[in-house]
């Protein structure tokens, strides 16, 4: 998703924002499904309704998938910043 806001960059000559907006007019460019940061989001909120004792979901998981549902978030919670970070 990143490669495809980049070569829209280069190709329209606007910054990544304006580039978003053009793409999904619907919402604003933090907020498109279009924007690399939208998915890294969702990822955090899905663990986040995981992880809650409201569903009880941990509690049926094993120790390995609770491993790997850390290591995942671990890595989603890495490129989030990368994407929401002023020094990219």
């Amino acid at each position: 998703m990143s490669s495809s806001l980049y070569d829209g960059i280069k190709r329209l000559e606007k910054d990544g924002a304006a580039v978003v907006s053009d793409l999904d007019r619907s919402n604003p460019p933090d907020q498109s499904s279009f924007a690399p940061a939208y998915w890294t989001q969702q990822c955090i909120f899905l663990v986040d309704a995981i992880s809650t004792e409201t569903y009880l979901c941990m509690a049926a998981m094993t120790m390995q998938q609770r491993r790997d549902i850390l290591s995942l978030l671990t890595e989603t919670m890495v490129t989030h910043l990368k994407y929401t970070s002023a020094w990219v």
